[in-house]
């Protein structure tokens, strides 16, 4: 993942090509939203929004 910007809980981040975007929702399997890094490995499930992002329902970091 790369270009991260914003604070916790609200973060924005590219992930293979998709803008990724988190909500005070947003869950985290093992690790903090702080623990969200350029270049960590991460997967999320989401839902693809009518503007062509991702809101990231949860995430796992690596």
């Amino acid at each position: 993942m790369s270009g991260l910007s914003g604070s916790c809980p609200a973060l924005t981040f590219t992930l293979r090509g998709l803008a990724v975007y988190t909500t005070s929702a947003t869950r985290y399997d093992d690790k903090r939203c702080e623990d969200i890094r350029n270049g960590r490995e991460v997967e999320i499930r989401g839902t693809l929004m009518s503007d062509g992002r991702v809101r990231a329902d949860r995430v796992e970091i690596d």
